[in-house]
């Protein structure tokens, strides 16, 4: 009775191995974002963004991103110092906490986030921040101006990595199916 149980389980690694191999990107696809903020009274949870906001697989675009939140800045004054992190992709990608205003009156005003995809997966996300002049605005901002960018990263010895993983990986799990059926028929 045990030997059709490994036979199952088997056959359900192949089938986890494979959905891991399908979970990718097309051209357009939205790459999940969330963020959270902190302020000296403490901090907030990851809250997901809305998928208009969010950025597109390989399309370049910008968005106005509200910032001023009851949820996030409950409490809180934006003219004193608040700061927001990002996360991309189920938060596997992390952006540490970015300033959003200070105490000396300079506040964000935009970021430019560059992702860096290999083929149909986001690689890694770099930010560049732009802020205003102390004392140029009056009051804080709302909106921050989020702009996302792709390129293409380097590929070649990520390449012969993932092709060296998948082999390696199709050889132990055909070794391991075969292991499993040699065994059954030893049994009859």
């Amino acid at each position: 009775m045990r030997k059709p149980i490994k036979l199952q389980t088997s056959v359900l690694l192949l089938v986890c191995y494979i959905w891991c191999l399908c979970d990718a990107f097309r051209y357009g696809d939205v790459v999940r974002m969330s963020r959270r903020s902190q302020t000296k009274q403490g901090g907030s949870d990851w809250i997901d963004i809305t998928a208009q906001y969010c950025p597109k697989f390989r399309m370049r675009s910008t968005v106005n991103l509200l910032i001023d939140s009851e949820t996030e800045f409950a409490n809180s004054d934006l003219s004193k110092e608040v700061k927001m992190s990002f996360a991309f992709d189920d938060r596997q990608l992390l952006v540490p906490y970015l300033s959003v205003s200070s105490k000396e009156g300079v506040y964000l005003e935009s970021i430019e986030f560059k992702f860096s995809f290999s083929e149909d997966k986001v690689v890694e996300v770099d930010w560049t921040t732009h802020y205003s002049r102390p004392q140029e605005l009056r009051e804080p901002p709302k909106t921050v101006y989020v702009h996302y960018d792709w390129y293409e990263h380097s590929q070649k010895h990520t390449d012969f990595a993932r092709d060296l993983f998948l082999v390696l990986n199709f050889l132990f799990i055909g070794v391991y199916v075969l292991y499993l059926s040699t065994d059954i028929m030893r049994e009859r």
